[in-house]
């Protein structure tokens, strides 16, 4: 009886924690069954997570203890994407119900979480990160802030083998939105995301932001509409 004790002992300490063995493709498979089954028209079912959390909570351990010491540069990039917006994702469930993002002090700048081992913010993530190893500025339409206002959430994970196809996608898919780009043609005007104001410098690679805008647009914008701007509304994408 005793040498049972021991050995049901042994086993239970040696089991790993969640996802702490969970390599990189596991990862990205998981998180896109993950968003699949809980991202619909760029809403999230944080009731239904919070009611069960068990997927995120073991995504949420891989990001805590996943090994990019070997890892690609579109893996590092795939791998942090989807990091960012499952750290959003269970950072609304931990706090859950709220109307928004906002009404929790410090959620982009003073909440900790490991990322592959490091303690990031959601700030840390994407400014000091994924903004300073990659510089593009695709990645603003990628990244989902929880937020009504923000780019469309992807209903599936990045993948490195086509992370660069689908930061295109995400683009054309935020600036063909009618509500994201908001084009009046009688009034020869068109409102723009507040992103756009926000990081204006980023979206400099393509002479400026309209032009860039355009080049991932199916209908383009004239050149003599004015632009402007329209009031970001961050309730809880949900």
């Amino acid at each position: 009886m005793k040498f049972l004790v021991l050995v049901l002992s042994v086993g239970f300490l040696a089991t790993p924690s969640v996802g702490q063995d969970m390599t990189m493709d596991v990862f990205y498979k998981k998180a896109d069954v993950f968003l699949s089954k809980n991202v619909s028209m760029s809403k999230v079912n944080y009731k239904g997570l919070h009611a069960k959390p068990e997927e995120l909570t073991e995504l949420y351990s891989a990001i805590e203890t996943m090994d990019l010491s070997t890892a690609t540069e579109n893996q590092k990039l795939a791998f942090y994407i989807n990091a960012y917006n499952l750290l959003v994702i269970h950072q609304v469930v931990s706090k859950y119900p709220i109307k928004s993002p906002m009404e929790v002090p410090g959620f982009f700048d003073k909440m900790k979480h490991q990322v592959a081992g490091k303690a990031m913010t959601l700030n840390d993530l994407e400014k000091g990160t994924l903004f300073v190893e990659f510089k593009d500025p695709r990645l603003h339409m990628a990244l989902v802030c929880a937020a009504k206002s923000c780019p469309p959430l992807r209903e599936g994970a990045y993948f490195d083998t086509r992370v660069e196809r689908q930061l295109d996608e995400a683009m054309i898919s935020a600036v063909n939105d009618n509500d994201f780009i908001r084009v009046n043609s009688s009034k020869k005007k068109v409102e723009l995301s507040m992103i756009f104001e926000w990081y204006k410098d980023d979206f400099k690679s393509k002479k400026n932001k309209m032009a860039y805008i355009n080049y991932f647009r199916k209908s383009k914008i004239p050149s003599n509409y004015k632009v402007g701007y329209y009031e970001y509304d961050w309730s809880l994408n949900e």
